[in-house]
């Protein structure tokens, strides 16, 4: 899991670029290739560098030795510098290196990042451009053979294609909508008033929000949960159910966002709370409305920022679970009475 950085907290300049042939070849002739330009000529030093390479040889690790003096010469002592062996099929092959480079993005969240699309293969290039700025929000650079820098803007927003594109999809996968499709195959509904319910269920599950299931206890507000999540993109990963009603208030924070080793009397390990456990799945809590004002409160916190703390532990977590959470109480009567 990624940490949380605070907003006000300025973040961390990095570049990340394949290792090409060019690059190696002109380090041995003590001159400057794509990678190397970038890297120390810059107007803003980069905190870090992290270099992809599909091999493993010793002029890796030389490039990389190199590429440290250099910096060093120019004044930028506290750059890192980092290798990283992509296990990709090949240079050519688009899919293994997708996946090898979103590891990549993924792992760099808490840095301004930037990628070099001059060195490495066409097929490298173009997963970086596709990935870094339709993704990740990443600065695509390059460098020209007289060492100068540019920022590459593309003709075109892969946001708005994307969003437009995901939009018509969406309002097609809802118009066309099939009861049968993940978990919902499974519930059986006779009363029109359950499948209206299920309709809207189904709907939901192809939107990435959360939502509050309401219902009389014994009606089976876990089994659609569990069907909205089994319907969803989040489907491979975990759906961690929890009954808040049921936690002891005074385990009820170690159950949700979990505790470190030593935190409290009887904590002899580490324990991932149920927020850690759904990870980028789903998280069902139950009976959300049973939990004291002091749990609400600390839940709030935990819902509005993404992040939670584990007892005892030091540094937020980031969360990218779905919630869903469900009760049988009428919560709007409890608001207005003050006990939620």
């Amino acid at each position: 899991m990624s940490e949380w950085i605070a907003e006000n907290k300025p973040q961390m300049k990095l570049l990340i670029s394949w290792l090409g042939h060019a690059d190696i070849n002109q380090m041995k002739k003590e001159e400057f290739a794509s990678l190397a330009t970038i890297a120390v000529k810059s107007k803003q030093a980069f905190s870090e560098i992290w270099i992809l390479s599909n091999e493993q040889n010793k002029d890796i690790d030389d490039y990389c030795s190199w590429l440290l003096k250099k910096l060093t010469m120019a004044g930028m002592t506290q750059t890192k510098v980092k290798k990283n062996f992509m296990d990709i099929a090949s240079p050519v092959d688009y899919p293994s290196i997708a996946e090898a480079v979103k590891a990549v993005l993924e792992d760099s969240k808490e840095f301004d990042t930037s990628i070099n699309l001059t060195s490495g293969t066409p097929a490298m290039t173009s997963i970086s451009i596709l990935l870094g700025e339709g993704l990740y929000g990443c600065t695509l650079l390059q460098a020209q053979d007289n060492q100068s820098i540019s920022t590459v803007t593309l003709p075109f927003n892969f946001h708005a294609e994307y969003k437009a594109k995901a939009t018509k999809q969406l309002i097609s996968n809802i118009t066309n909508g099939d009861e049968s499709i993940g978990g919902f195959e499974k519930l059986v509904a006779n009363s029109d008033v359950m499948k209206k319910v299920l309709s809207k269920a189904l709907k939901v599950s192809y939107v990435d929000v959360p939502c509050l299931i309401l219902g009389e206890t014994g009606t089976g507000k876990e089994v659609l949960a569990n069907a909205i999540h089994m319907a969803s993109d989040r489907n491979t990963s975990p759906f961690i159910g929890i009954n808040c009603g049921a936690i002891p208030e005074n385990l009820i924070e170690s159950q949700l966002f979990g505790h470190v080793k030593g935190a409290f009397t009887g904590a002899i390990s580490d324990y991932l709370g149920a927020f850690a456990q759904a990870e980028k799945g789903t998280l069902f809590l139950d009976e959300v409305g049973e939990l004291t004002l002091s749990a609400q409160t600390k839940l709030l916190r935990v819902l509005q920022e993404n992040v939670f703390t584990p007892i005892g532990g030091s540094k937020p977590i980031q969360f990218k679970a779905r919630i869903i959470a469900a009760t049988h109480q009428n919560l709007q009567e409890m608001v207005r009475e003050g006990t939620f």
